[in-house]
Order: structure tokens, then C-alpha cells, then sequence
């Protein structure tokens, strides 16, 4: 009886250890699947953010080509008006020499 009684425990105590081991398994495996969807979410992040760095750099060159091209049409508004004060002032002399020929 003894013996039968230690036999019992014996095959009790396995079970037990069969069962802890296969809850260890499922844990593992729940802990590998979520490391692996970790993985994925940084890869993917990762992918993003090299997008959005593209995406700046794109938009830096953007930026740049834009002031130039805000300065040269500045330059060309400035070259405009100092054309046209050129002429102003060169149509006040003549109506100057005109008028003063009229005066003749």
C-alpha cells in the first residue's frame, strides 16, 4: 500500500510537472508572439520615420528653392522700380527742354 501510495505521488508529481511545463510552453510562446509583433511595429517605424526624414529633407529643398526664387523676383521688382524712376526722372527733363523750347 505504501508503495502503491508513493506510486500514486510519483505520477501526481509528474502531472504536475507535465502541466507547469506546457504553461511554461504557452507562456513562452504568448512572450514570442509578442516580441515578434514588436519587431514588426518598430520595423514599420522605423520605415516611417526614414519616410517622414525623406519627406523633411524634400520639403527643406522645397523650402530653399522657394526663397531663392522670392529673391530673385524681389530683385526683378526692385530692378523695376529703379527703371521707372529712371524714366520718370528722364521725362522730367525733357518736358523740361521741351518746355523751355516752347519758351524760345
Amino acid at each position: 500500500a505504501a508503495k502503491e501510495q508513493e506510486l500514486k505521488e510519483q505520477v501526481s508529481l509528474k502531472q504536475k510537472v507535465v502541466t507547469l511545463l506546457d504553461e511554461q510552453k504557452r507562456k513562452t510562446n504568448v512572450v514570442s508572439e509578442e516580441f515578434r509583433q514588436l519587431q514588426l511595429e518598430q520595423k514599420r517605424l522605423l520605415l516611417e520615420r526614414n519616410k517622414l526624414s525623406s519627406e523633411n529633407t524634400q520639403l527643406s529643398r522645397n523650402l530653399e528653392a522657394e526663397r531663392k526664387a522670392i529673391q530673385r523676383q524681389q530683385q526683378l521688382i526692385d530692378d523695376a522700380n529703379a527703371a521707372a524712376r529712371i524714366a520718370r526722372d528722364e521725362s522730367e527733363v525733357w518736358k523740361k527742354e521741351i518746355d523751355a523750347m516752347k519758351k524760345r
